[in-house]
């Protein structure tokens, strides 16, 4: 794997830790630190891989504490690549993490459900984001066709608004299959 395709899995390995621990599921939450605690060594994250691990296993059975853990870990991380010139990888890390929040937010939602229509609703803007960095910091020839997927997805959107409540079927329906689609194409 490139380190493209490292950091797009381990912001996605991120938000899935963040799920299993918030479901009380620390038997899938372990195993995905392991995979974090991995992908994070092979991005030269060595030092932050240990603390995470260690921050979490301490603190498996406190929501409040796991959730901090996490943001930090991102964080430091995301500091780090930003001090050694490396904004590629935290924009793909960050990409990762929204493609896998928004694929779980899809999966339950339902259509005329308003709050989590909002939560959907809400991603598009960090679906801009997303899209706007990889412009800018990612010249990897798989950086362009995973632009093109996510345009696709900016274009589920189309007639949707901030202050759109509910979404229909059919718009929940597109933007569900094209989530999944971007998801499967950067897990494989």
């Amino acid at each position: 794997l490139t380190n493209y395709s490292k950091a797009i899995n381990l912001g996605i390995y991120c938000i899935d830790l963040g799920y299993a621990s918030i479901n009380d599921d620390n038997y899938n939450a372990l195993k995905y630190l392991e995979k974090i605690q991995t992908v994070m060594n092979e991005l030269n994250l060595v030092s932050q891989a240990d603390l995470f691990s260690k921050r979490f296993k301490e603190n498996i059975n406190k929501k409040d504490s796991i959730y901090k853990c996490i943001i930090r870990s991102y964080n430091e991380a995301n500091e780090y690549y930003r001090r050694n010139n490396r904004e590629d990888v935290e924009v793909m890390i960050y990409t990762g993490g929204f493609i896998e929040g928004l694929y779980i937010s899809t999966q339950f939602a339902r259509a005329n459900d308003e709050k989590a229509m909002s939560l959907v609703n809400n991603q598009q803007k960090y679906l801009d984001n997303a899209v706007s960095l990889i412009k800018i910091y990612c010249i990897q020839k798989e950086a362009e066709e995973l632009i093109l997927k996510l345009e696709s997805l900016k274009s589920a959107y189309y007639g949707i608004t901030p202050d759109t409540k509910t979404l229909t079927d059919k718009q929940l329906n597109t933007i569900k299959l094209k989530v999944a689609e971007i998801r499967n194409y950067v897990v494989n």
